[in-house]
């Protein structure tokens, strides 16, 4: 999944990975880039 959001006058793109364990699904990556 990708996510794009303005934060003190910076936007990130951060780029998650998910995994399904015992009908949970947890973030076990994640990216990111400044955009500006």
């Amino acid at each position: 999944m990708r996510v794009r959001d303005g934060y003190i006058g910076h936007v990130f793109l951060d780029t998650l990975s998910f995994l399904e364990k015992d009908g949970e699904w947890k973030i076990y990556n994640k990216l990111f880039h400044v955009e500006s």
